[in-house]
């Protein structure tokens, strides 16, 4: 087996995804695919005896979901990357919550599964080697790194309340009342950040929905709050749909 490639196991109950998910891992020429599993209670035997990288992990399964082998499999003390493969999208958010890497819906498409590889290597891989320590001391909270004018930052999602763009650069307002600025355009941030919670309220806005409390729509402006503060936000008429099954 190569050692620059992505070790990784599939995971998914049903053949035909099982046998799709093997064909387009081969397309993927960073990964190897150790093991291809079809029973979730041999998910845990196959991690011990790999050590994978990446679980790539179906949700919905008979006898254990793929939350729960991510529990199994964590208190067992591994900690692979999970993305989970599911045909079903009202999983996301608590998949976000999990601490999940990455959510890709079924059907599987290859530029998505690339993307998806991408993003791992380029927020877990491809970081300086003296911040790995820093990653393996929280292993269920991947974080994303941001450019910033003076070096770079290290952000978890989960504490973003919004993003804001100003011309070539993004202001990231954190749940701490910490503000930071990416040298990053906000097109470019988003495409970082889950996109089943972070919804886009405006052209220069984009909210994480985590936050948010209280829309008025004849005003067209929605409210974020932490506990501690809340931040009245305009919706710009075009995006108010993005805040209907919210």
């Amino acid at each position: 087996m190569d050692r620059d490639k992505i070790t990784s196991i599939v995971v998914d109950d049903e053949p035909l995804a099982l046998e799709r998910m093997e064909h387009l891992l081969q397309n993927c020429d960073v990964v190897d695919n150790c093991q291809s599993i079809d029973e979730p209670d041999k998910v845990l035997e196959a991690v011990e005896r790999h050590n994978p990288e990446i679980i790539f992990l179906d949700i919905e399964m008979p006898r254990k979901s793929g939350f729960e082998v991510v529990k199994e499999v964590r208190s067992a003390g591994y900690n692979p990357y999970i993305i989970f493969v599911t045909a079903f999208n009202q999983y996301a958010i608590k998949a976000i919550k999990t601490g999940v890497f990455d959510y890709i819906l079924k059907p599987v498409d290859l530029d998505n599964l690339k993307a998806s590889i991408h993003r791992y290597i380029d927020h877990v891989r491809n970081i300086p080697e003296q911040d790995h320590e820093a990653l393996k001391n929280q292993p269920d909270k991947p974080r994303i790194r941001f450019n910033t004018r003076t070096g770079f930052a290290y952000v978890d999602p989960e504490e973003l309340l919004y993003c804001e763009a100003s011309g070539a650069y993004t202001n990231l307002l954190l749940n701490t009342n910490k503000k930071l600025v990416t040298s990053t355009y906000l097109s470019d941030v988003e495409k970082h950040l889950p996109a089943e919670q972070f919804l886009r309220i405006s052209r220069s806005l984009l909210i994480n929905s985590k936050y948010l409390t209280e829309f008025d729509r004849a005003k067209r402006v929605c409210v974020l709050s932490d506990g501690e503060q809340e931040i009245p936000l305009k919706v710009s008429k075009r995006y108010m749909g993005a805040l209907k099954d919210v």
